[in-house]
């Protein structure tokens, strides 16, 4: 297996260390998701590294859940806002699991009720089979997401937020996004060239805030685009997903 090593990532490192999805420092998805952690680590936000003979294979952040960006309530818990290993096959060998360790140790420390996540058998969230392995328990489901919880204790449950009475504010062509995921903000020029090419007038809205996340009208909650109050994609996609959904479902 290696020498394994976990890093801790904060504020002092982060210049040296980065995050494992994006490491091109001129990349501008790069630089946004940079100032995104380093104003989220003033809310508690934590990083663990995973390295292997020193170089980083794998990677998970977390925030108090008052400060998810998820549509979420889980305070007084540790939210796992995303867990990554470079290859599938280094699940297998218990990576990602010592990665979730990690983070429950953290938790209980901190005298925390327990760690809970949002996960999804489609695009772009860690699925469940790794979380159930690893104690948690499916609490609650909507759509394609299930919301997943370590309780240490009895306590009060985490639960979703269902914000979708919000979609009627959204009129015409909508993107909601953040720079939580570096991939966001980098495709948004590529988006937005898209729709004027398209002679369609795309609206763009920043998520900037952990309480705009949470009322966001999607489960995803970190980018969601959408028409005239529906729903055509709750996750990232790229340029080419964006104008197959505009030249055959929209336009």
């Amino acid at each position: 297996m290696g020498n394994i090593e976990i890093i801790e990532v904060d504020e002092t490192n982060l210049s040296k260390y980065g995050f494992l999805c994006n490491t091109n420092k001129k990349h501008p998805g790069y630089q946004a998701k940079f100032a995104w952690l380093t104003e989220q680590f003033k809310n508690g936000l934590i990083i663990r590294l995973l390295q292997v003979d020193g170089k980083t294979q794998g990677y998970i952040e977390a925030i108090p859940g008052e400060f998810a960006w998820r549509p979420i309530e889980a305070k007084g818990y540790m939210f796992i806002q995303c867990i990554y290993t470079k290859a599938k096959k280094l699940r297998q060998l218990g990576y990602a699991s010592k990665l979730l360790k990690e983070i429950e140790e953290y938790a209980q420390e901190k005298g925390m009720k327990g760690v809970v996540t949002v996960t999804s058998e489609g695009s772009w969230l860690a699925g469940k089979s790794i979380f159930i392995k690893n104690s948690f328990k499916e609490i609650e489901s909507y759509d394609r997401f299930n919301l997943m919880v370590h309780q240490f204790h009895k306590n009060s449950l985490p639960k979703f937020k269902i914000n979708e009475e919000m979609l009627i504010n959204y009129k015409g062509l909508n993107i909601i996004y953040s720079a939580q995921c570096p991939y966001n903000v980098s495709v948004l020029p590529d988006l937005q060239k898209t729709a004027d090419d398209l002679n369609l007038s795309l609206t763009l809205h920043e998520i900037k805030t952990p309480e705009m996340a949470q009322q966001v009208p999607s489960l995803y909650g970190t980018f969601v685009l959408i028409h005239n109050g529906k729903i055509f994609a709750d996750h990232y996609i790229s340029k080419t997903r964006f104008r197959n959904i505009l030249t055959k479902e929209i336009k």
